[in-house]
């Protein structure tokens, strides 16, 4: 193409007859950055978990729940560790301190002397939420199962999500670009409002991945979802990007070696789109003085 830098084009319509002409006075080559280059000039990926102890889960004594430690096997992970496990050793690696907000939604948290239904507590009892490595969540997660938890109700991710916006808003000139894990057994109770806030989520710099475990139907969480189309909440706001990915985790109990690409398949891409919304460019990579 630069070759015709200076040539004239005729512009020819439908029915062959000369409409005018055009010349190429310069050629821009742009190359799109890529989530690498974002890393590697200074910016961190953060990972957060939200974990759901809500009653659909099942019973927590019965083999059939989602949360069932066998006592004749405490070892055997539950659905919900192997999730963690799985998920969380693919997202460790980008989390520059790996030091991992957790928090629990839909249950009684008696372990932190909670008798009421919390949707949004710290899984390790602690005024800061923070654990170390997806071993420090398989950890918390432990430790409240064993120290007393009553599953509830309904299924509310908004307070979560809220608490999670606040916090990304307050460290937004910290070069940090968020990943929100949420681990669910199915359809969520408050859906207008996470719309509302996964829309107004979208101008942050966060990404959203929902893990599905048990065999429920996640049509909803799909929707969400909303490849090929932006999130529009009911008041007619519509998403500045994509941010969800949807991930159903009992699709790769017989093999997870597709389970990598497939959580990490829109990350790159929403991390990107932010920054161009937002007109961020990848800082200069100092070279290193020998």
């Amino acid at each position: 193409m630069v070759d015709q830098v200076g040539v004239e084009h005729s512009i020819i319509k439908k029915q062959g007859n000369p409409y005018g002409t055009m010349t190429f006075s310069r050629f821009d080559y742009i190359e799109k950055p890529t989530m690498v280059d974002y890393l590697r000039s200074g910016w961190k990926i953060s990972l957060s978990v939200a974990i759901d102890f809500t009653a659909s889960n099942g019973e927590l004594s019965e083999p059939s729940s989602l949360h069932y430690i066998d006592p004749n096997n405490p070892a055997k992970m539950t659905q919900y560790e192997q999730a963690i496990y799985n998920i969380g050793n693919i997202l460790e690696p980008y989390d520059s301190d790996r030091n991992f907000p957790v928090f629990g939604f839909g249950a009684k948290p008696r372990f932190c002397g909670i008798e009421q239904v919390s949707h949004c507590f710290p899984l390790n009892g602690q005024e800061n939420p923070e654990v170390e490595g997806v071993q420090g969540i398989l950890e918390a997660y432990r430790n409240a199962m064993y120290g007393g938890i009553g599953l509830y109700g309904p299924t509310n991710f908004t307070p979560c999500l809220q608490a999670m916006a606040n916090f990304i808003k307050d460290r937004v000139s910290l070069c940090e670009y968020n990943i929100m894990l949420y681990i669910t057994d199915g359809a969520i109770t408050d859906m207008d409002e996470t719309i509302e806030e996964i829309v107004k989520a979208s101008h942050l710099p966060m990404s959203i991945i929902i893990v599905g475990v048990g065999t429920a139907n996640f049509s909803r969480m799909e929707d969400l979802d909303s490849d090929g189309q932006m999130l529009r909440d009911k008041y007619g706001n519509c998403a500045s990007r994509d941010i969800v990915q949807f991930v159903q985790f009992n699709n790769y109990s017989s093999d997870v070696s597709y389970l990598h690409e497939d959580v990490l398949r829109e990350v790159p891409g929403q991390l990107v789109r932010y920054m161009a919304n937002n007109g961020i460019a990848p800082n200069p990579v100092a070279h290193a003085q020998y």
